[in-house]
This record gives structure tokens, C-alpha cells and sequence, in this order.
């Protein structure tokens, strides 16, 4: 779906959920990205971007952060409907599991017959509850940050835009945000639109690539 150019798009699939269900899960941000980063190294022959919507959108973001530590810019960093760094976010992870329950139902993305489902939830509650933790526990103070940032929300997320524009303090200079209809899963309801302005921005940054590269 980005036309002539030839992507690979690499999923990141993490301790304790899916296929690595027999790990032990983890419960920061720091160690998630610190475990992911001797994978994205070899990468860097090429352009590379990170994506993350969501927890993947904070992963992202600290996966950048040490990544640039070693010296290692990725050409862009695509955040969806995240808080910044920076940003307090409300602690729903510690609630009982039926006021936990329903603040998932009231976020959406999570089918009701799902999350009445006992036995699948008895199992699925510990992997979302550490996921919902890595997310509240996490914070940085950016004052510094080379990597070149684009946003993503929309107009009924629990992300509200006033905070989504937070993400312009990590890099005042290269920053942009586009609005989109729907809510935390716009991405999913608004695919075609998202998709294009997703295909439109990387292909700036490749064709940008090019030009530095053979100039």
C-alpha cells in the first residue's frame, strides 16, 4: 500500500503476549525497549521509521531515545494516540477488575461479548493490566530529541488534541499533528485515511533520504 516503494514492515511482539505467552511479561518501558534495541540495529542500513499506536506508541518513543544514546537516528517517529512523555496520565491499572473492565469497555476496541467472557479474561487481565502499567509509570523529561516527529489522533480519543500537541516539547522544530474522525481506534475505523496520510508522509521522508544521500 506504499505504492512503488519497497517497505518491509517488522511487527514487535512482546514478552508474555501472543506466541511468547510463556514469558514472563514486563513491566516497564525502559527494559521492553532496552531488550528491543539489538534488534532494530541492523536495520539502520536503511531508512527506518517507528510506529506505535497507543502502549506501542510510548515503546516507540523510548526505543528512539536509547537508540539516539548509541548514535542511532531513525528518519522518523510516528506516534498514535499517545500521551506525551511528560504528560500525566490517569491510573486505571490498580482498579478492581469490574470497575477495570469497564473503563476498557469505555475506551472501545475491546468487543463486549469479549470482556464477558471469564475464562478468556482470567487469562487476558494480567497481560492488560502490565500493559496499562508500563504505560502510567512511564515518564521522561525530554529536553533533547533529534529524531523527527509526526502524531496522530483523533477527535474523540481518551488522547484529547491539547495533549497530543505535548509532543511538540520533545522536538519543537520537526513536528507535525493530523486529526482524524473516530476514537482511540481511528486508525482501525478511518483505515484508508489513515493509510494515506501514513503512505504520503513516509514518502516525503524517503524522497528526502534520497536527496541527502546523493547530494
Amino acid at each position: 500500500w506504499l505504492g512503488d516503494l519497497s517497505i518491509e514492515i517488522v511487527t514487535v511482539e512482546l514478552p508474555g503476549h501472543g506466541q511468547r505467552f510463556n514469558e514472563d511479561l514486563i513491566s516497564t518501558a525502559e527494559e521492553i525497549a532496552f531488550q528491543l534495541i539489538p534488534e532494530l540495529l541492523p536495520f539502520f542500513q536503511e531508512p527506518i521509521f517507528l510506529l506505535g499506536h497507543s502502549m506501542g506508541a510510548i515503546l516507540a518513543f523510548e526505543s528512539v531515545r536509547q537508540l539516539l544514546k548509541l548514535d542511532k537516528k531513525p528518519n522518523h517517529l510516528y506516534i498514535i494516540g499517545a500521551f506525551a512523555p511528560h504528560v500525566r496520565r490517569a491510573a486505571i491499572s490498580d482498579e478492581i477488575d469490574e470497575v477495570f473492565l469497564q473503563k476498557l469497555e469505555n475506551i472501545g476496541g475491546m468487543p463486549r461479548e469479549i470482556l464477558q467472557d471469564q475464562e478468556l479474561m482470567q487469562y487476558m487481565l494480567p497481560i492488560i493490566r502490565n500493559d496499562f502499567k508500563v504505560v502510567e509509570q512511564y515518564k521522561q523529561e525530554v529536553k533533547s530529541f533529534a529524531c523527527p516527529i509526526t502524531v496522530y489522533g483523533s477527535e474523540k480519543d481518551i488522547v484529547p488534541e491539547r495533549d497530543l500537541r505535548k509532543w511538540q516539547d520533545v522536538n519543537p522544530l520537526h513536528f507535525t499533528l493530523q486529526m482524524f474522525k473516530g476514537d482511540h481506534f481511528f486508525l482501525h475505523e478511518q483505515n484508508r485515511d489513515f493509510q494515506l496520510a501514513l503512505q504520503k508522509s513516509i514518502n516525503h521522508q524517503i524522497k528526502k533520504y534520497d536527496q541527502e544521500r546523493y547530494a
